[in-house]
């Protein structure tokens, strides 16, 4: 079983809170991903550096394969060819953070004897697009609830969080799970596809394409529909969900979670429980 590992769990491998050796020694794969690379290097800091590098250098310990970028991933779940992100080494991401000696090493580069290159990781462009994205979905989650609970965006940013009673939480649930929204959540990551290669946005999938794509992403669609219910519901959409929610646009063959979060622990023993690594 190959077990796609949120960032947390390298923090936790690194402190020895979680025992490698042995889920390594039962035989199972660790996977990391691009994602844990943007999270760890896009708070880089004098004070962070420290931790950072541990996690980074687990990774490097003990990662079996650095899984490519989600937008990759999606593109070969939906049969269409992506090379626009296929030159980025990602595990050179990992590497250079895990052998730097501070945080100023990894700004301004490190030299590398073997190849004669300088190898760096610009950090402010890792935090810029982590803000961006991880900005975005919290927007994203706040607009799909706002028509249900007015002035939503501006409760929970003044710390007074509104969430649905039972009776409109039950509509807001059966409005997420019709089939109309779920098709949507499922053509949405048909248009990050086309976007991130550069295509029409009009471009819209095949009904092949649809029926192949469906079943794989399963998981995703139905981990993120079980997440919007609950923040109407339980609890507040976090700026880091994000990377956690992407671990589940990998669950296809034998792929299977690790992370240790409560909220995605417990969305993905309801919506896959058979995807789900138990530590």
């Amino acid at each position: 079983m190959n077990l796609v590992t949120d960032t947390n769990i390298w923090y936790d491998i690194s402190i020895n809170t979680i025992d490698v050796v042995k889920i390594k020694s039962a035989g199972f794969k660790l996977i990391a991903t691009p994602t844990s690379l943007l999270e760890i290097a896009s708070k880089l800091s004098t004070k962070t550096f420290s931790e950072r590098k541990e996690a980074a250098h687990s990774v490097m310990l003990y990662a079996d394969e650095i899984a490519v970028d989600t937008e990759t991933h999606l593109s070969k779940i939906w049969g269409i060819n992506n090379n626009i992100n296929a030159a980025i080494n990602w595990k050179l991401g990992f590497q250079v953070i895990s052998e730097a000696s501070s945080f100023d090493e990894i700004e301004k580069g490190i030299f590398d004897f073997t190849n004669k290159e300088i190898r760096k990781i610009n950090t402010s462009i890792a935090s810029i697009w982590r803000d961006y994205h991880w900005s975005d979905f919290v927007e994203k989650v706040e607009e799909a609830i706002e028509p249900y609970i007015p002035d939503y965006k501006n409760s929970r940013l003044s710390g007074k969080v509104k969430y649905l009673n039972n009776q409109k939480a039950k509509i807001f649930s059966e409005a997420i799970l019709s089939k109309k929204c779920q098709d949507a959540l499922y053509r949405a990551t048909f248009l990050r596809v086309i976007l991130c290669n550069n295509l029409s946005p009009k471009t819209i999938p095949t009904d092949e394409q649809y029926k192949k794509a469906k079943p794989a992403l399963s998981p995703y669609v139905m981990a993120y529909s079980k997440y919007l219910i609950n923040c109407s519901t339980r609890y507040m959409p976090h700026h880091n969900d994000l990377g956690d929610l992407e671990c589940f646009i990998y669950l296809q063959d034998n792929n299977s979670i690790f992370t240790k979060d409560k909220r995605w622990l417990d969305i993905a023993k309801e919506v896959c429980p058979n995807s789900v690594f138990n530590a």
